[in-house]
């Protein structure tokens, strides 16, 4: 096992317990926010024990079935994360609104014992999953340190209930919770979607880079520049590359071992080049030009 798959496996154990503990906490104290805590942490169980079955399976080697390897498994597990976080979230907002409705009564010092035992138990699962390399990663670390701040606000909110028996207190913090869980899964999701639509990643300087290959001599034209990511980490390129027609093959290889090196300062993990002489000679770029719908229906309806 490699030390992510490590420190998600060690999590889920961790939050899977707690999640069961918070939850007759909760109903013991009758506290809300101890509830939508448990809920969360239900949340971030279901989420771990995804991630560590996928982390696992996206470890694995590219194979014939998946040419690419299997990165794209731990976005899979981002995905369902983010729904689950974000449908527990509406629940807990819509109960704690019936609550603020009708508060009860709540036990107070029960309440500020199991925050200080949560908070201590959250910021060592904190402290723990701190290493952040991969989205799925630093989703995890994002979760426990949402933990952490969790029970924070349960203490505070422990703490008035105590003194003033504010009991609305509860189901206010439960709510401020759920938004902030709901935000960043959101977040996470738009990511996610990002990355399953094959979007350019945010941060790629394209104009740059394809300026810089148009730099090298030898190199007419770049078209069909394609930059993706399987995991949101993990960069990938295609490109079509338009040479002077009289080059020779080893200056030709050339060229291409110069754009692989320029490509390696771009974080592209893995590209491929195809070599035109020029715009005819490439039969998909005049494909890309005319292929709006109609004409692709054409195509492929005459076949």
């Amino acid at each position: 096992m490699k030390k992510t798959t490590k420190n998600i496996f060690f999590a889920f154990i961790l939050n899977s317990v707690f999640a069961v503990i918070e939850v007759i906490g909760g109903f013991f104290t009758n506290s809300f926010a101890i509830i939508s805590d448990g809920l969360h942490d239900f949340g971030d169980a279901f989420a771990l024990g995804f991630a560590f079955f996928l982390e696992k399976k996206s470890e694995q080697k590219p194979d014939a079935q998946y040419t690419y390897g299997y990165r794209r498994y731990s976005v899979i597990s981002a995905l369902l994360t983010s729904l689950i976080l974000i449908i527990g979230s509406v629940v807990i907002i819509y109960s704690a609104i019936i609550r603020i409705i009708n508060p009860e009564p709540i036990n107070g010092l029960w309440m500020l014992i199991f925050a200080v035992i949560g908070l201590a138990f959250n910021l060592l699962a904190f402290l723990i999953t701190r290493a952040r390399s991969s989205l799925n990663e630093r989703a995890i670390n994002l979760h426990m340190l949402e933990d952490v701040l969790g029970w924070i606000v349960v203490l505070i909110g422990s703490v008035f209930i105590l003194i003033f028996e504010w009991y609305i207190i509860d189901p206010i913090l439960s709510i401020l919770v759920a938004i902030y869980i709901s935000y960043h899964a959101l977040k996470s999701l738009l990511s996610v979607v990002g990355v399953l639509t094959e979007k350019a990643p945010k941060d790629f300087p394209m104009e740059d880079y394809q300026s810089k290959i148009k730099a090298i001599s030898g190199v007419e034209d770049v078209h069909h520049l394609h930059v993706w990511s399987l995991d949101g980490n993990l960069l990938l390129a295609t490109l079509h590359i338009v040479l002077d027609s009289d080059l020779r093959l080893s200056e030709a290889l050339k060229i291409k071992t110069e754009i692989n090196r320029l490509s390696k300062d771009y974080q592209l993990k893995h590209i491929t080049i195809q070599f035109d002489s020029d715009q005819a000679s490439c039969e998909n770029c005049q494909m890309a030009i005319d292929s709006d719908a109609d004409n692709y229906h054409h195509h492929h309806h005459h076949h």
